[in-house]
Order: C-alpha cells, then sequence, then structure tokens
C-alpha cells in the first residue's frame, strides 16, 4: 500500500489476465505476506480468479459518487423472496456503505440467516463506475436475470474451499484438465481420455460398523449395473468426467473398475495438520474469531478426526456462540437497553469451542483395521487391474527400409472402430 500511496478505505480497480476488471475498497492487514492480497469471493468470482493467481492493482482515486445504479437479481437466486424484501436488503446493503460497483459485477445480499440473493449491476451514472451514496438513486426495476454462460454461483464450491489435501487436488486438476482440455487431441488420435475416478477412504463419522450395517447384494447389484450402463453410454467426444465417492471400496463389483469407467482410484486419507489447520479457517471465514482462538492448537487436538467431525466441532462453537448472543440480547430487552451495545456482536470465543468439545465423542477416529482394510483393496487393485507385468518387453529390432517389422504385419478394419 506504501509503494502505490494507498490508505485504507481508498478505492483500487483490480484487473486479472482474463481482462475482467472490477474496483473496491482496500484496506491493509498485517498478516497478509508482501506482494500478496487477500480478496474475498465475490471479487475472485468477478475477476474469474483462484488462489495464487495474479492480479493487477491500480489506484483509481477519482471515482465519482453515483447518481444512479441500475441493479437486477439473478432468478436462480431468489428462491421465492417477494420484491419488496429484495429491495429493503438491496437499501439496507448501501445504507452508509459507500460501496464502489462496476458494470457487470455480481455481488451478494444477505436477506435471512443462510439465505442471500445475487444481483447484478446493470448500469451506472457514471459509467463504468461509481461509488453507491447516500444520495446515490438505486434502481433494481426489471425482471431477474439469467446467468450468463461462464458466470459461476458465488455459492458454489471449488478446490479454494476444501482445506489441505494439496496432492490430492492437484491429481483431480491433471485428470480434469487431462480429460476436458486435451480431449481434443485424444480424438484427434481415436482414443478416449480417462473419464471416472473413484475416491475412496475413511468415512466422515466412523459411526458404522459392520455389525450394524446390512447389505443387499441384490440392490447393490443392480445399482452397479445401472452405473456401468451410463458410464458406458456416454459418448467419449461429449466432456463429462464422473467422480464416485465410497468409504467400503471393497464391496463394489470389480467390474467398475475395468478401464473406460472408474479406472482411477485415489485413496482419501484423515487429514492431517495441515488440512486440520485449514478446514476451520474456511468453514469459519464468514465469523469474528477471538484473538484467544488458537487454531493451530486445535489441529494438534483434533489429531486423527475426521473432516466431517472437525466442521460439526466449529458449527458447535457457532451454535454456542449464537446460543450466548440471543441470552444476552433477552437480557438487554429486559433491562431496556440499547440494542446497539457491543454485545450484539458474534464473536466465536475459546469458551465456545471448549463448549463444544467437552461432550462431542471422539468416535470418528479410523482404527488400524480400518486402514489396513484401504491398504489390502489397494494390493487387490492392482493385481485386478494390471495382473503380472509383461516384462522386460522390447519391440523387434530388426525392421525393414519401410519402418515395418520384417515379420507380422497390422490391418487396420472398420472393426477398429468399436474400441474407440
Amino acid at each position: 500500500m506504501n509503494k502505490l500511496e494507498l490508505f485504507c478505505g481508498d478505492t483500487i480497480k483490480l484487473k486479472s489476465r482474463k481482462r475482467r476488471e472490477t474496483v473496491c475498497s482496500v484496506f491493509s492487514d498485517d498478516s497478509c505476506q508482501d506482494d500478496h492480497i487477500r480478496v474475498n469471493h465475490v471479487i475472485q468470482n468477478n475477476l474469474r480468479v483462484k488462489a495464487n493467481d495474479i492480479i493487477f492493482i491500480q489506484g483509481c482515486p477519482h471515482v465519482k459518487y453515483g447518481t444512479r445504479i441500475h441493479v437486477l437479481p439473478i432468478a436462480n437466486t431468489l428462491k421465492g423472496i417477494t420484491r419488496n424484501a429484495v429491495q429493503q436488503y438491496l437499501h439496507q446493503y448501501f445504507l452508509d456503505a459507500y460501496r464502489p460497483v462496476r458494470i457487470s459485477d455480481i455481488f451478494i445480499v444477505p436477506i435471512k440467516t443462510n439465505i442471500t440473493v445475487e444481483f447484478k449491476v446493470i448500469d451506472t451514472e457514471p459509467s463504468p463506475y461509481c461509488i453507491v451514496a447516500p444520495e446515490t438513486i438505486i434502481d433494481c426495476q426489471g425482471d431477474p436475470v439469467e446467468r450468463e454462460i461462464g458466470e459461476s454461483s458465488i455459492n458454489e464450491v471449488d478446490f479454494d474451499d476444501i482445506g489441505g489435501m494439496e496432492d490430492i487436488k492437484e491429481i483431480l486438476k491433471e485428470f480434469i484438465q487431462c480429460s476436458n482440455v486435451y480431449d481434443e487431441i485424444y480424438i484427434r488420435f481415436g482414443m478416449a481420455p480417462s473419464r471416472g475416478v473413484l475416491l475412496y477412504g475413511p468415512p466422515g463419522c466412523d459411526n458404522l460398523r459392520d455389525n450394524n450395517v446390512s447389505y443387499d447384494y441384490k440392490l447393490s447389484e443392480r445399482l452397479i449395473n445401472q452405473i456401468i450402463n451410463e458410464i458406458d453410454g456416454i459418448n467419449y467426444k461429449i466432456k463429462v468426467f464422473i467422480i464416485g465417492a465410497t468409504n467400503r471400496p471393497d464391496r463394489l463389483d470389480q467390474i467398475i473398475f475395468r478401464p473406460g469407467r472408474l479406472d482411477q482410484t485415489i485413496y482419501i486419507p484423515l487429514p492431517d495438520e495441515k488440512a486440520r489447520y485449514a478446514i476451520p479457517k474456511i468453514v469459519l471465514r464468514k465469523c469474528s474469531l477471538a484473538k484467544d482462538v488458537d487454531i493451530k492448537l486445535l489441529a494438534t487436538v483434533l489429531c486423527g478426526e475426521s473432516s466431517a467431525s472437525i466442521i460439526e466441532i466449529c458449527r458447535r462453537a457457532v451454535k454456542a456462540a449464537i446460543h450466548q448472543l440471543t441470552e444476552n440480547e433477552q437480557k438487554m430487552e429486559q433491562s431496556k437497553q440499547n440494542n446497539d451495545s457491543n454485545v450484539t456482536n458474534l464473536i466465536i470465543k475459546r469458551e465456545h469451542f471448549e463448549q463444544a468439545m467437552a461432550y462431542y465423542p471422539r468416535c470418528c477416529e479410523a482404527l488400524d483395521t480400518d486402514i489396513r482394510k484401504y491398504e489390502i483393496f489397494a494390493q487387490m487393485l492392482q493385481s485386478y487391474k494390471y495382473g503380472l507385468p509383461f516384462g522386460n518387453f522390447k519391440f523387434s529390432e530388426n525392421m525393414n527400409n519401410n519402418g515395418n517389422a520384417s515379420q507380422g504385419s497390422i490391418t487396420y478394419t472398420d472393426d477398429d472402430d468399436l474400441y474407440t
């Protein structure tokens, strides 16, 4: 900020490599590394960027207050909310906030708990961006707009929402990139890329044991056959990638692992310390944490717990904070105090995590026998898919002048199309 001569609250223009632009307010953050910028999901969506992408920053000190802006809600985010409610919450969103907006930007307006509506900026006066001041006219008249091709929902889950597991995420990205980005190269050579992967590993919460599970083999057989028929019926020219997940891979019929189906398998282990540290940070990114909450200590204590268990503990901590907040509000109403007191701020404190973990059963820790089952399955699958190797195989070195082997020949027939 010092190099760009920026101060807290200044307006800046951000630009991505995809030639997407937006404007926003800038604030300092001592925890942010040098030559890095931290932006929320709304800005990431408008710029079409992900974590570790490159963003170009430019000071924009002469942004004018807007006389009028025209915004419309995204149709599939209304969820039955009335127009009057939309206008009410939209004006509350901009009230005394001095938010900068740009044409084609999408932003989120909270309506109720866990309910949000996405709006798109259609026009601004002046154009193409301005600051929404108290005197700015906010026009939301018109039919809701559909999401354009290439626009993703701000609330969609992506790889950045997964804590840790960096090596597994890279493997999945390579699979998807190879199948969808380089598919034209495969088609040029008449081959179909791998389009199926199976994720297996310990369950989110290990509360089902073999002696408690009733298994319907006939139902499973019908289901597997249906899945196989759907996979085999996909045209290899269509960009479809299939991801399956199970915590009992040993109960699946081995024909589903045949090449061309779910022929890639990835073991998803319990989260390591880095993942246990990242999961609460992602889950609680919209919450205010007290300074006495040590996430690193929490990651150490939760060794052996699954991702679902860590998320549940965070959920219980938030629930405890909300319970304390409602009690304080009731006390304030009884004493007829001002509701604008700081006690109404929802802050997750150490005591809330202590309450959440006090009675939470440590039943999600995978047993060594379970881990051993996955190791046996991996060995079994290796022998099934590949069997004994061919050994030291080499093509014949006796080649004729045309580059063909001196013995034997290969003839292409129309029947070969059956195997592409």
